[in-house]
């Protein structure tokens, strides 16, 4: 190993060279009953996993996208010089969306300090560059809203029926889709026999969870499905239903090509004493956690 790199060693050699960048967001909300955000958060890391040989120097560039922005797949030398000269972009490192930034060892902290740039000689293989935090009042919009309609006053304890219609709509852009996406419904304990008619995918009851889970294998932005769910009530059953907590709705998905906060690699560019060319490779995630909807 290098005495004055100790997370890489000076003979890593590789017959392609390669890099790539992943950027991963986790969304957490907890959603009204009319659908709005009454919290809301991103916590997202940026994840290497590199295959350069010798001890290449990296410099790597990160903006937030204006709406009209697309994600894009892979960069080449010449697209991100391009890039970085387009004046509405906002380095992410000069702005203070960003909040809980913690580096890799691998960070010249002082550059990042003093220029706020974030340059670096990458460890081999996979590794977290850097995580962060966004607040709720720098992202433009939950990626789901999730809203019930109770029917025949479904919540009256007296009722003899539950029946309840689960509407959820994807508010990213079109050319995006989601997938595997979850919604779990929670039921009172003492309906019997739910009969579920989802507007797409497929949706069962599990008892063991006391609730209907709704699965779609995917959703374009800005579409709109319904979940029907109609069950008899037990009357014996009547102060189980008074004492039942109504937890929150729970929804899970991922978005690839996909950043709830708009944060983009603007350029990653590559030095190396022997001037190789490498190719870095770019992906976008965002994926749910502690993802809730209050609907009763």
């Amino acid at each position: 190993m290098n005495s004055a790199i100790a997370w890489r060693a000076n003979s890593v050699k590789h017959r392609k060279n390669e890099i790539y960048v992943d950027v991963v967001e986790s969304f957490s909300a907890a959603l009204g009953p009319d659908g709005a955000a009454l919290e809301s958060g991103v916590s997202g890391v940026v994840r290497m996993k590199s295959f350069l040989s010798g001890l290449p120097e990296l410099k790597l560039g990160l903006f937030f996208a204006q709406p009209a922005a697309q994600p894009r797949v892979g960069l080449s030398s010449q697209d991100a010089a391009r890039s970085a000269s387009r004046a509405d972009l906002v380095e992410c490192v000069k702005s203070d969306k960003l909040q809980e930034l913690r580096f890799h060892p691998c960070v010249r902290l002082n550059r990042f300090r003093a220029e706020k740039e974030i340059t670096f000689i990458p460890p081999d293989g996979e590794f977290d560059l850097l995580s962060y935090s966004i607040r709720r009042e720098h992202l433009a919009d939950v990626p789901f809203t999730v809203t019930c309609q109770h029917l025949h006053n479904t919540l009256d304890p007296e009722a003899v029926a539950f029946e309840l219609v689960v509407r959820l709509r994807a508010n990213f852009a079109e050319r995006i889709t989601a997938r595997f996406v979850k919604v779990i419904v929670p039921t009172p304990s003492n309906i019997s026999k739910p009969k579920t008619k989802p507007g797409g995918g497929s949706a069962h009851y599990a008892p063991s969870l006391n609730a209907v889970v709704w699965h779609l294998s995917l959703m374009t932005g800005g579409e709109q499905r319904e979940l029907s769910i109609k069950a008899a009530r037990s009357r014996l059953g009547r102060e189980a239903f008074k004492t039942w907590t109504r937890s929150p709705l729970r929804l899970e998905f991922e978005i690839p090509f996909f950043t709830a906060s708009n944060l983009r690699v603007e350029y990653l560019r590559i030095a190396e004493s022997s001037g190789y060319p490498a190719l870095p490779w770019v992906r976008y995630l965002t994926n749910s956690k502690d993802y809730e909807a209050r609907a009763f």
